[in-house]
């Protein structure tokens, strides 16, 4: 048994988590706990009180082509999640309530042979300017437009007069809330690494219940802490720097890139 008795997910997190895991199991896409929210539950029985978010793990190839499904049940909860696409993840946030919940950050994973890739972010010392606000406002827009297409029309057919209209008051939400700061944007520029671990990892899952909550986590959970976190684990270290100490990290993915600032750290 991986995850210690008496186990705990705190509201507002534990409801959040249970939409989010819902929605994906409905969409037909396997998802599991990771990395830093992982450890914290297997070692502590508890998130990790310094780890900035929630974080679970999906493949790429299991994700393809049902985003909208998976947007559009997400749209459709009481609790006003935020979904943002992007190619190495997938960040959801809610509105800012009291408590305010974790957001929630998916890594998206890809089979290379018998390894589990993905791309990993880190720290520069160096920052950037990004374009005007028309231009990001733009872009914004149009990744916005592409996925609400993907939506389907069958999703607003099928749903009652009260759900359409929701759903459209959710959808025009999204728009307005897009990230405009000013004329110039401060943004990190980050130097890009894969990470690796074996697919074994990932391709078996169990699930598991913590706080009523049906949770998948890797089948052999303490074997994939030890090759990511290394043999010490199990003894907490505030100071673990990913982007050196991660056992997982391989090598330079396509050097340097810039990206406005994301919702949440890894």
């Amino acid at each position: 048994m991986s995850i210690p008795a008496g186990a705990t997910i705190d509201e507002p997190d534990r409801t959040r988590l249970a939409d989010i895991v819902q929605a994906f199991d409905n969409a037909g896409v396997r998802l599991w706990m990771d990395q830093g929210s992982l450890l914290g539950l297997v070692r502590d029985g508890k998130w990790i009180p310094w780890d900035p978010d929630i974080d679970l793990g999906v493949w790429r190839d299991d994700l393809a082509g049902k985003e909208w499904r998976i947007l559009a049940a997400l749209l459709r909860s009481p609790r006003e999640f935020r979904v943002k696409f992007r190619p190495s993840d997938i960040a959801i946030g809610t509105k800012k309530s009291k408590p305010a919940p974790l957001p929630v950050q998916i890594a998206i994973y890809d089979r290379r042979g018998n390894r589990a890739v993905k791309p990993l972010s880190i720290p520069a010392e160096e920052s950037i300017h990004h374009p005007g606000k028309g231009a990001r406002i733009l872009a914004s827009l149009g990744s916005r437009i592409a996925y609400i297409g993907r939506l389907g029309a069958r999703s607003l057919v099928k749903s009652s007069a009260l759900e359409r209209s929701r759903l459209l008051q959710r959808l025009l939400q999204g728009f307005i809330g897009l990230e405009i700061a000013g004329n110039r944007t401060k943004a990190k520029e980050k130097q890009w690494v894969n990470t690796e671990a074996p697919a074994a990892f990932f391709e078996t899952l169990k699930t598991e219940s913590i706080s009523g909550v049906e949770i998948p986590l890797p089948h052999d959970a303490e074997g994939y802490l030890a090759f990511k976190y290394g043999e010490t684990w199990r003894t907490p270290r505030r100071d673990w720097r990913y982007w050196e100490q991660d056992g997982a990290v391989t090598g330079s993915d396509s050097g340097t890139r810039s990206e406005t600032p994301r919702d949440s750290a890894d």
